[in-house]
């Protein structure tokens, strides 16, 4: 969705391209909220819906729904982003970590509460959140984020952080270990922490940028 759009405002993709995969996510949101299910299955000729939610798809069809707006106003994006930006805050936050959790099924009652997952660190996502909504939640989810994250990339010269990452009662992030949560690569510069270059180069914020700015001198040594 968030490519649909981008090629929308450069007059390289249409409303209607646009559309229909905002219609596959209307169709495949989990029951009794507007966060969509992170995985469909094929059985017996249909989809089926995994009963469960990735906060940081959620977040990137709330930012494609904001700028879709933009782009063809008059087709009610805005009003889906706002439901959609709510859930994720009602439903996807840890209110006292102050970080996006990494889906639903994570909330309070789960072992999982307190797991970050570094792609979920989306500074350009919050300051939209926050300049659509007014609310300053965002900025302060933001902040802490990136301070989990400022956190993990001192650990290491290189500056790379892992795909997880656990955060304490003392607010503090220490990576996971392997098949803490998903794979043997979850204390690792992996599958999801390799797209925490791009998130927070989209981001103005100082504290992004001296981040990412730490791992790209680490890069630009192995060329």
């Amino acid at each position: 969705m968030l490519l649909a759009v981008k090629a929308g405002q450069k007059h390289l993709g249409s409303q209607t391209d646009f559309q229909k995969l905002d219609n596959y996510y209307l169709r495949h949101r989990l029951s009794n909220s507007n966060l969509m299910s992170w995985r469909q299955e094929n059985k017996k000729g249909s989809l089926q819906d995994n009963p469960v939610s990735a906060s940081d798809g959620d977040m990137m069809i709330a930012q494609a729904l904001l700028e879709a707006d933009k782009v063809w106003p008059g087709h009610g994006y805005k009003a889906q982003a706002f439901k959609l930006i709510s859930d994720i805050k009602k439903l996807e936050s840890n209110r006292s970590a102050k970080i996006i959790t990494v889906g639903n099924w994570a909330n309070k009652k789960s072992h999982f509460y307190n797991v970050m997952r570094t792609s979920d660190v989306m500074p350009e996502a919050f300051e939209e959140f926050y300049q659509a909504t007014g609310d300053h939640s965002w900025i302060e989810i933001k902040s802490q984020m990136l301070t989990y994250l400022q956190q993990l990339s001192s650990q290491h010269k290189t500056g790379l952080v892992p795909d997880f990452a656990w955060i304490s009662r003392q607010k503090q992030a220490s990576p996971a270990k392997a098949n803490d949560v998903a794979t043997k690569d979850d204390g690792n510069y992996s599958t999801n922490a390799c797209r925490v270059p791009m998130l927070l180069a989209a981001s103005n914020d100082k504290a992004a940028n001296n981040i990412v700015k730490k791992m790209l001198k680490f890069f630009k040594q192995k060329e």
